[in-house]
C-alpha cells in the first residue's frame, strides 16, 4: 500500500483539480491574498511534501476545474464563468512559466469543460465557437485540440461536433461520455474518436447506453 500523506493541511484551498507528473503535484490556492493560482508540491518524499513553486493565473476563487500534465506541458481550465484554457511550461518544476491562454468566452454561458494534454497538444470538450457554432445553446460542447507551440495556441483543425461530458484519451482514440452522437442525435452513450490525425479527428463507433429499466442497448 502506497504510504499515507502526514497528518496536517497544505496551503491548497481552493483546488479543484490536480494533476501528477514525476515527482510533482500540481493543483490551485490562494496564493498569500493574490487571486489563486498555480501551486506545485514536491511529494519525492511521499510523507512529506512541500510546496516547491507557485505561479499567480488570476483564477476565479474557485480553483481549477481540469488540470492535465503532459512532459514539459500543464494545461489547466479555470473553473469559473466562461474561464480560460491556460498552458503553462513546466520544464522546471521549480520555476512554472505561463505561455499561453486561450479565451473561453462564449457568451452564453458555455465553457471549456475538461482538457487532456498529450506533449504539445490540448484535447478539450466545450466552447462552440470553435467549433463554428452550434445554432443556439442547444449544443454546448465538442471535441477541439490546440497546439500549445503555436502562436496563441491555436486549434490545430475543426474538431468535432457532439455534446460531451467527460473522456479520456488512450492511444489514437477518445472515448467520450456523450449525451448526443456526433450526428447531434440525442442518444447517450460511449463515442469514440479516431484522433490520429490531430488535425481531423473523426467520429468513430457509438456504444449506446440503456436507460434505467431498458434493457441491453
Amino acid at each position: 500500500n502506497p504510504p499515507l500523506l502526514r497528518k496536517g493541511s497544505v496551503p491548497a484551498a481552493g483546488g479543484n483539480a490536480l494533476a501528477v507528473e514525476s515527482n510533482y503535484v500540481y493543483t490551485t490556492g490562494p496564493l498569500g491574498g493574490n487571486p489563486t493560482g498555480l501551486m506545485v508540491f514536491n511529494v519525492g518524499k511521499p510523507t512529506a511534501p512541500t510546496v516547491a513553486a507557485t505561479l499567480p493565473l488570476q483564477l476565479a476563487n474557485v480553483g481549477a476545474r481540469s488540470i492535465s500534465a503532459s512532459a514539459s506541458l500543464l494545461y489547466l481550465v479555470d473553473a469559473g464563468y466562461n474561464p480560460p484554457l491556460h498552458v503553462v511550461d513546466i520544464s522546471n518544476p521549480l520555476s512554472p512559466k505561463a505561455i499561453a491562454k486561450i479565451e473561453g468566452n462564449s457568451g452564453n454561458g458555455e465553457f471549456f469543460k475538461q482538457v487532456i494534454g498529450r506533449n504539445n497538444y490540448a484535447f478539450v470538450l466545450g466552447l462552440p465557437e470553435f467549433l463554428g457554432g452550434f445554432g443556439g445553446n442547444y449544443i454546448s460542447s465538442g471535441l477541439i485540440v490546440f497546439d500549445a507551440l503555436k502562436p496563441n495556441a491555436e486549434p490545430v483543425g475543426a474538431g468535432v461536433k457532439a455534446k460531451l461530458t467527460a473522456m479520456e484519451l488512450h492511444g489514437n482514440f477518445v472515448y467520450a461520455i456523450a449525451s448526443k452522437d456526433a450526428t447531434l442525435q440525442t442518444t447517450s452513450g460511449i463515442q469514440v474518436f479516431d484522433v490520429s490525425n490531430v488535425a481531423a479527428p473523426k467520429a468513430g463507433d457509438f456504444v449506446r447506453l440503456a436507460y434505467s429499466g431498458e434493457g441491453t442497448p
